[in-house]
């Protein structure tokens, strides 16, 4: 056995590491080790790279690897507008109450810039997970050697003891129970600005105040400073300061993205080569786009600010391996900003077509609809299969199954070029591991960027000119395509050795060509979809027009002539075989005839514009034509048996929706094979101004022998559909599946409203022009949608340091303001309509949003995606951030409305009857309740009417709008519809309708009715007027009101006055902060009054008997005067208890226990809503203890309560729950707005 192992090849195979011969990076070094990435600067956008991570610290030529760190999202922007002088102590007091001692820092004007911030708000949710883990151990270890000594200090008591051993057995009763969530670390932020001018800050990591033995951080460009908040969570972090010193950027990763992928790019490890990344000699800017708020999803003002970021550092390149689906082509703030990038500022720009294959036609943005950037897809090689995959066989080099095809919707080819989309990198320190397997376009993007950048070193090294478009004309050009098709791999896998070699051939040409199709400002191909476009032949009209860049002189553009052989790839194509350019577009004819084509397949070919005097260059501009020629069904069912799958096979079946149709329905099994098989099911329609994220669905499959899987989803009549089914690249083995699709509808007439009025009807008109159906109709409400109208809106210029767009404009903020009440915990939405769900096509930079309750705590924050969250009873301010250059721009959403939805839990979901006639549902007569079968082409009405008010949830108000879904069909699964994640989905064989509601608003009644007999309509109105004043908290004119009634004879003795005079004081006692004797001997005194109006022992005596119901109105006015005295009775009590606290004297307790047992002659003192006059009264007579054990039972969100406990949990000496809360502060109670 031994000899056997000797035997076995052990060499590992290095090149799967991270691979790089596929792409000729290896030979191209060989041959030119000093081309490594020198004197390049690659503008990493991720989620930022890691400092100290493996690999990222220096260059080959001992340079620092990362020259800038930049959040340019906001998220770990603190605010440190506050400032404070250090007194002669050296001290100055942080927001979080510590001492910090300063005195040391080299601070030469004694001022600083204060702030605070909680780093759980700055860590990844992962690293969030473990550092809670790791504080648990340790608070548990505290909470233990507590309870030990409560316990031992219980068995040990002694009479006489301070402390009762009754006080000692409620701690620890109350010390098992303590629960408050951790906060994590909350650490004080210190600015300021040093002797020789440089601004800096120390982060008060250690918590403990003693900020001498901290690094004082300049920004990171200034002198590559780093730190690490501690060894438990490896998190390190840079900073940035803007405005004067006003706002500290604290810069982390919110994700191992971005290290992972600057890995790839330009890692470099001196004694283990093989971990290099591609290009090991350049240096990295990283530019964080990924919010920490958002679980590291991009935004605008990140996005836009990188570009900044990009030109101050002078980037040569940017990979951008992030992106999402969009629904126009070269539309939106950010793709403006990119393509001026590149065409004004020479920078290349490269982003990952993304992950959301195999349909066609699922890349994504910018990469593949923005002109300019280069979209690289991802493939697999043998070597990383072997090595980052441990496949037991490998397979040929194969495009990765989920990566996204072309065309873009705009006909441009939407993946240009791919690259080895697997490797293992460096992943940053707080991952606690050197590094990881990570796949993605998000890998072979920096794979093929690394790449550039060893290209661009040898051009600048060599000293060649060079642009974007050469570069990228020289990557198509020579990248080599294999037996892939170029709407999977572009054109095809980067050589870059290749690549160098066609420069120094050719040179670099110093022209783009721009090229549109019938006149359109965004289409860059021609791309033919649906059915009556495919019929005949179509004669196109291309444009063609040379660029060239704002650097190149006008007299060499008067000199530019291109003289252009025109070539099609395949012969239904037909061009003019010339074209002669000058600098001016120039238009010619296409004709693309698809009529012998295949049905049910898609094709692709492409016109090639050669320059004639060198063609052997390659193409220097193409016109893309994809034809996707749909099935025409004569059956709605289509049936493909026995097809033959194996790693990585894809098939794909293009349809044209037959009119009617609204759903369909697709099944697959798999026979005559062992084990089990992943396959993917993929469906896609393109619709206008849709993006794919609405319009393609997909599943991941594992399937054995005999499985059989069933999807249906909605469809649009009319649109090509195209159904893909794929065996995963990395399934081995072969398989047989046998698929079945069918398509449905059950067709709402067009004249049918669906918007439903109080007691109004929906009448639908159904009918099945597919099939028979199966029906049962069931119609719901399950969102409740109300419109909020903006409060206020404040606009403000951003700072000039990082705001600045290129072109000098400095971009502005907006921030509306609105609010809203929820009566009981809900699961809500937040959503501005007119901008939601479009980020990349949006017109302004920003749409982000922030929730905060009364005390300014942050309970929620988004973006352009509205997802769901849950969120308390309670009032809420709501701030929504817009951002643009243009303020004229951001005036025009002063009164934008947003919208708020509540969710209604499935088991409140109001339930409609659905009835079989317009008259029927008038008298509530025959409804529908059971399945039928709906004929192939018959109507029939189902008809819905609105509910009554008593229906409808209670915390519906006027002026709602309900929305809900009216179902046709018979469903086999749940009666309801799931509210999806970006809000309510239109259901299979269904419909969503609205239901506007209108409640009558009740009669206002703020009048308190008259206990005494003098109620004539002066004391009315005086009434209404104090409470008024009281409500507004106008004390002082209350108080000059109050006192010229009470002046009056005939009022000075009026109950309702004197109480509303007690009120007042007790009001006036709240506002006055410090603690005094006289405040409360004040509302003594006001109670006192009150209840000497009233005669106890006759209203005791009305209650012992039952009275008849005439005597009612009696009754009503005893229950008031009754209100009144309980009322009264506590607030004295309160009084009391204060007194006794403060004067400390047996009498003082005494009267307080008096006045409560009074009170407890009236109502039931052990209610929840006494639980403050008991703690307060259990902490008086010294029972600490049990007083913690009642204010256990209140929320620690009321600001009042949470005080309270802080102060008991010091009396008790619990000094680990006392360090909790106090960081709970910070987070639950701030001094102002979180910043956008």
């Amino acid at each position: 056995s031994e000899h056997q192992t000797m035997d076995y090849d052990h060499t590992f195979p290095k090149n799967g590491i991270l691979p790089k011969e596929d792409t000729q990076a290896t030979a191209f070094l060989t041959k030119y080790p000093e081309y490594d990435g020198r004197d390049v600067v690659v503008a990493i956008f991720d989620t930022g790279i890691d400092p100290n991570a493996p690999g990222l610290f220096s260059t080959p030529h001992g340079d620092r690897k990362i020259i800038d760190i930049v959040d340019a999202t906001g998220s770990g922007d603190v605010d440190t507008s506050t400032v404070v002088t250090v007194g002669d102590d050296g001290v100055v007091e942080g927001l979080s109450g510590r001492k910090l001692h300063v005195g040391s820092l080299p601070n030469p004007s004694g001022k600083f810039h204060i702030g605070v911030k909680a780093l759980f708000d700055l860590f990844p949710n992962a690293l969030v997970t473990e550092v809670k883990k790791d504080r648990k151990e340790d608070f548990d270890a505290q909470q233990r050697d507590l309870i030990s000594n409560i316990s031992r200090a219980i068995e040990e008591h002694e009479e006489g003891s301070s402390i009762s051993k009754k006080d000692f057995e409620d701690r620890l009763e109350a010390l098992n129970k303590m629960s408050i969530e951790d906060p994590g670390p909350v650490v004080d932020c210190v600015v300021f600005q040093d002797d020789e001018g440089v601004w800096r800050a120390v982060i008060d990591k250690n918590q403990d105040g003693n900020l001498s033995i901290l690094e004082a951080m300049a920004d990171y460009s200034l002198e590559y400073q780093f730190d690490t908040f501690s060894e438990g969570d490896l998190m390190n972090y840079s900073v940035n300061i803007y405005d004067n010193g006003n706002i500290l950027s604290i810069v982390t990763t919110c994700g191992s993205h971005g290290t992972h992928v600057a890995g790839i790019v330009g890692s470099y490890f001196p004694d283990q080569p093989e971990l290099n990344g591609v290009a090991p000699g350049c240096k990295l800017v990283s530019v964080k786009i990924g919010d920490s708020r958002i679980n590291g999803m991009e935004t605008g003002p990140g996005l836009v600010r990188g570009i900044s970021a990009t030109l101050k550092n002078k980037a040569d390149l940017i990979n951008m391996s992030y992106g999402e689906a969009s629904s126009l082509t070269n539309t939106g703030r950010f793709p403006e900003l990119a393509a001026e990038l590149v065409k004004k500022h020479k920078v290349i720009f490269m982003s990952s077509a993304g992950n959301n294959g195999p349909c066609i036609s699922t890349c994504g943005a910018p990469a593949s609809t923005t002109s300019g950037l280069i979209s690289v897809g991802a493939l697999v090689s043998p070597a990383i299969m072997e090595v980052g995959y441990s496949l037991r066989e490998t397979l040929k080099t194969i495009q990765y199954t989920w990566s996204s095809r072309g065309p873009a919707p705009d006909g441009g080819l939407g993946v240009n070029i791919s690259a080895i989309g697997g490797a293992i990198a460096s992943v940053p320190n707080w991952t606690f591991k050197k590094g990881s397997l990570m796949n993605g376009t998000s890998m072979s993007c920096p794979n093929a960027c690394g790449n550039v950048a060893l290209l661009l070193s040898a051009l600048k090294l060599k000293d060649i000119e060079y642009t974007p478009f050469s570069i990228q004309e020289a990557l198509e050009n020579t990248a080599l395509l294999g037996n892939a098709d170029k709407l999977t791999r572009g054109h095809g896998l980067v050589q870059i050795d290749r690549a160098y070699e066609h420069i120094l051939n050719y040179g670099s040409s110093i022209v783009n060509y721009e090229v549109r199709v019938n006149n359109t400002k965004n289409n860059r191909g021609i791309y033919l979809r649906e059915l009556a476009h495919v019929l005949d032949a179509k004669e196109i009209n291309v444009h063609v027009k040379p660029s060239f860049h704002k650097d190149i002189p006008k007299r060499v553009q008067v000199d530019f002539e291109a003289r252009v052989s025109l070539v099609s790839t395949v012969p239904w194509i037909t061009s003019p075989k010339h074209l002669l350019l000058y600098n001016s577009e120039r238009v010619f004819k296409v004709l693309v005839d698809p009529v012998r084509l295949n049905d049910g397949e898609v094709h692709f070919g492409e016109i090639l514009g050669f320059d004639s005097e060198v063609p052997e260059k390659g193409p220097i501009f193409r016109v893309p034509v994809t034809v996707v020629k749909p099935q025409k069904l004569i059956t709605p069912t289509v049936n493909y048996l026995d097809e033959q799958y194996y790693p990585g096979k894809i098939k794909r079946m293009f349809f044209e929706v037959p009119l009617g149709a609204t759903w369909a329905k697709v099944e697959f099994s798999g026979k005559d094979f062992d084990g089990k098989r992943l396959l993917v099911f993929q469906h896609n329609q393109i619709l206008p101004h849709r993006s794919t994220k609405f319009t393609m669905q997909e599943t991941y499959n594992w399937i054995q022998e005999g499985d059989n899987k069933e999807y249906e989803f909605n469809v649009y009549g009319g649109h090509t559909l195209e159904v893909s089914i794929s065996q995963f690249w990395s399934s081995l083995g072969d398989t047989t599946v046998d698929i079945k699709i069918e398509f449905h509808g059950l067709l709402l007439q067009r004249h049918n409203n669906l918007h439903l009025l109080p007691g109004s009807i929906i009448a639908a008109d159904i009918s099945a022009p597919i099939r028979d159906e199966r029906i049962r109709p069931k119609a719901a409400l399950a969102v409740i949608k109300r419109n909020l109208e903006t409060k206020s809106q404040t606009i403000s210029a951003l700072c000039p340091e990082r705001d600045t767009l290129p072109n000098g404009s400095l971009v502005s903020q907006a921030v509306n303001s609105y609010n809203f009440t929820l009566d009981e915990k809900s699961k809500i939405r937040i959503r501005v309509p007119i901008l939601s769900e479009i980020l990349y096509e949006s017109p302004h930079e920003s749409q982000f949003w922030m929730v905060f309750n009364q005390k300014k705590k942050l309970v929620s924050k988004g973006d352009a995606w509205p997802v769901a969250f849950d969120l308390g009873k309670g009032t809420y301010d709501l701030r929504v951030c817009f951002r643009h250059e243009d303020r004229n721009k951001l005036t025009a959403l002063k009164e934008l409305p947003a919208t708020l939805e509540i969710i209604i839990p499935k088991k409140d979901h109001v339930n409609l009857d659905v009835f079989t006639g317009r008259g029927e549902a008038a008298i509530n007569g025959s409804k529908i309740t059971t399945a039928t079968v709906l004929r192939k082409g018959v109507t029939k009405v189902m008809v819905i009417k609105a509910p009554d008010n008593s229906k409808l949830p209670k915390y519906v108000k006027n002026g709602d709008v309900m929305e809900g879904y009216f179902i046709w069909k018979k469903r086999d699964t749940n009666d309801f519809v799931e509210v999806g994640k970006l809000g309510l989905d239109e259901p299979n064989g269904g419909a969503l309708f609205n239901f506007a509601v209108s409640k009558p608003e009740p009669a206002a009644n703020d009048q308190i009715s008259f206990a005494s007999a003098d109620n004539d309509h002066l004391i009315e109105v005086v009434k209404l007027l104090l409470k008024g004043l009281l409500k507004e908290k106008n004390y002082d004119e209350c108080r000059r009101t109050l006192d010229q009634f009470l002046s009056i004879k005939n009022f000075e003795d009026n109950l309702d006055l004197l109480f509303l005079n007690m009120q007042l004081v007790k009001a006036m006692a709240i506002k006055e902060e410090e603690e005094t004797v006289s405040k409360y001997v004040d509302v003594c005194e006001a109670t006192e009054r009150v209840l000497n109006q009233v005669d106890s022992d006759d209203l005791i005596s009305f209650f012992g008997v039952r009275h008849p119901t005439e005597e009612g109105e009696i009754v009503k006015k005893k229950e008031e005067i009754k209100k009144i005295v309980i009322e009264t009775l506590t607030e004295r009590s309160y009084a009391l208890i204060q007194l006794a606290m403060l004067n400390e004297t047996e009498e003082a307790m005494e009267e307080a226990k008096s006045s409560i047992a009074e009170l407890a002659k009236w109502d039931d003192v052990s209610d929840a809503k006494y639980n403050k006059l008991n703690t307060l009264n259990e902490l008086a007579n010294g029972n600490i203890g049990a007083a913690l054990k009642i204010a256990q039972k209140e929320s620690l969100d009321n600001e009042e309560w949470f005080e309270l406990t802080k102060k008991l949990l010091i009396r008790c000496d619990f000094v680990h729950w006392v360090d909790r809360l106090e960081s709970r502060k910070c987070v639950d109670f701030p001094n102002s707005f979180a910043l956008f």
